[in-house]
């Protein structure tokens, strides 16, 4: 099952994943209960595809990521960028970004691209807290995609990796 947090995000999960129509869920704002869902109906693996701003708030455990419930928090984004070896300086910029796509453009510029990995990790994390005693019970991976559909970051809690299409996974 791939939770797709909107339109887009489900376009480029397409490009690299190359699963059938039907694995595909655009969640939109309600990931947390697309997670419990999957556990209730047996569902082994789930992956959650998305971009920096909807990842960043589900890293924090925010799982309803409505922009009116939930801004982008980038104080947060760049403690991330810190644990990644971001300079003083960076971390600064980081934490003015005017949204999620901004965090982004900062570190793509000054080459903090472990960052992305690392949001991904937390993604996968928060879900696992989230699912409380059934998180055994699901496989989650994360995938973050740029604003063309490249993939900034990816994470799992299987021992194998993101099932990624062959004849797209060496361009990553």
């Amino acid at each position: 099952m791939v939770i797709t947090t909107g339109t887009q995000s489900e376009l480029f999960a397409k490009h690299w994943l190359g699963l059938e129509d039907m694995a595909y869920v655009n969640v939109g704002i309600f990931t947390g209960a697309a997670l419990k869902r999957c556990v209730q109906r047996g569902i082994p693996r789930a992956t959650l595809v998305g971009m920096i701003g909807k990842f960043s708030k589900i890293a924090m455990g925010k799982f309803v990521t409505h922009v009116a419930g939930n801004k982008v928090d980038p104080v947060f984004l760049a403690s991330l960028a810190a644990e990644c070896g971001a300079s003083d300086d960076v971390q600064a910029e980081m934490r003015d970004a005017a949204s999620g796509r901004h965090f982004q453009e900062i570190a793509l510029e000054r080459d903090v691209m472990q960052v992305f990995d690392l949001v991904c990790e937390r993604v996968c994390d928060a879900a696992q807290q989230y699912l409380g005693d059934r998180a055994g019970d699901l496989i989650v991976d994360a995938i973050c995609f740029d604003f063309e559909g490249g993939i900034l970051g990816k994470a799992t809690t299987s021992t194998a990796p993101i099932p990624l299409v062959e004849a797209v996974a060496s361009d990553d």
